[in-house]
């Protein structure tokens, strides 16, 4: 019916904006790989150059088509979200509503993309709140609460339980972003596809970090976190004076916290919600719960 060809266009146009949002982010940061295959700007790059693709770092000039190529097919997504969004055949205040809940994605994931970029680049001075607080900008909001809002709205329900339902989102998405974080550091490389220390290497300003600024071992922890030239030996003792200092615990604490949170607001809706939409909100929280890459 007309319901379920409406929640299929917001669902596509969900995907959309997570593309968008993805590959520029990959312009941003200058990544031409994502979960260990080559990204869009990647494969444009090596459509362009097949040859010299891999030996040595890419020339400059096919390097800028790539990412030229990014940044104007991503700005297509993100336009072709919004038409999506205001064309669907839907009462007028309901299509008010997600293009709010669309408003309120944009702005919460650029603050987020703003904050990530500016840390990374020593912009804004680092510390464990504004790594959480990008944390859940950057990706709760677009990734969990966006698409959960929006089946909310679809599904005819009140406001209130649209913002409870947003709140499960936003703790789901801030465990999945944190888990990341701990996955890259703490994980098996063999298991996630990255490379054990790119975070370390990169110097990202994870709340890992955060924590471990805040202690006596940051000291040490400083002397090789952000060199490009981080060898395994020093990236295995950052990584042990990251589980020293607390950092470690702290992480799996925090993913524990949100994804505990997660499952008490389940509950709480059991009288708003019908059994199946539960079900699969319990379901979404055991995925995260066992997941190692």
């Amino acid at each position: 019916g007309t319901n379920h060809q409406t929640a299929l266009q917001i669902a596509v146009a969900t995907e959309l904006l997570h593309f968008s949002f993805l590959v520029h982010d990959d312009v941003i940061d200058g990544d031409l790989y994502r979960r260990g295959k080559l990204n869009f700007i990647g494969q444009i790059l090596k459509q362009r150059d097949p040859d010299n693709f891999s030996d040595r770092g890419p020339d400059p000039e096919h390097l800028h088509w790539a990412c030229s190529n990014g940044i104007l097919i991503g700005n297509l997504f993100l336009a072709a979200t919004h038409q999506v969004f205001a064309r669907v055949d839907l009462p007028h205040p309901v299509r008010l509503r997600l293009l709010d809940l669309l408003e309120h994605t944009m702005n919460d994931s650029l603050v987020g993309e703003f904050l990530d970029v500016g840390l990374s680049s020593r912009a804004i001075t680092p510390d464990i709140s504004t790594a959480l607080e990008m944390s859940r900008l950057k990706t709760a909001t677009y990734t969990f609460q966006l698409p959960l809002r929006a089946a909310a709205i679809l599904a005819g329900l009140s406001e209130e339980d649209e913002r409870r339902i947003g709140v499960i989102g936003t703790h789901l998405g801030t465990a999945y972003q944190l888990q990341d974080d701990y996955l890259s550091t703490f994980g098996e490389a063999a298991e996630h596809g990255k490379d054990s220390f790119s975070d370390l290497r990169e110097g990202k300003e994870t709340t890992i970090i955060g924590f471990a600024r805040a202690t006596r071992y940051w000291k040490d922890i400083e002397v090789n976190f952000n060199n490009a030239d981080l060898t395994t030996e020093q990236g295995e003792h950052i990584r042990d004076l990251l589980i020293r200092c607390g950092a470690e615990e702290y992480s799996r604490d925090t993913v524990r916290h949100h994804l505990d949170t997660c499952r008490a607001s389940i509950e709480e809706l059991r009288s708003s919600l019908n059994r199946e939409v539960i079900d699969l909100l319990l379901t979404q929280v055991d995925q995260l719960d066992n997941r190692r890459s």
